[in-house]
């Protein structure tokens, strides 16, 4: 999936771009417009990117689907995927809809595949 691949492109450019700090200083992340070789936001999404220097987050939530489809990564290289539990009428906490995360990808370095871990119900 485009969004999927996005966010794996995003998150390995800020790997490659990484300055490394002695501890405990945290590395330094650029901002969206300094990456290089990123792919096309897919059509239909809407791209939100956030960085203080020290950490990111990219979401990518799919404008089109009525399911409310979104894909959400950060700094630790893990890529969520999920819908909200409730859309439309039916808020969750404080009148937001309640995420819910169908399963983890996790990237285990640039050059390695991406894998699914499965992610248990909760009750």
């Amino acid at each position: 999936m485009q969004a999927i691949e996005l966010a794996e492109a995003i998150y390995s450019a800020e790997r490659r771009g990484i300055v490394p700090r002695p501890r405990p200083r945290q590395d330094t992340y650029r901002p969206l417009d300094q990456l290089n070789n990123l792919p096309a936001t897919p059509s239909g999404f809407r791209l939100q990117f956030h960085t203080d220097g020290m950490t990111y987050s990219v979401s990518l939530k799919d404008t089109l689907d009525g399911c409310q489809y979104a894909v959400f990564s950060d700094q630790d290289g893990y890529i969520y995927e999920g819908t909200p539990r409730r859309a439309g009428n039916h808020p969750g906490v404080g009148g937001l809809p309640e995420p819910v995360v169908g399963h983890v990808r996790w990237l285990v370095s640039p050059r390695h595949k991406v894998s699914s871990l499965p992610v248990p119900a909760s009750g």
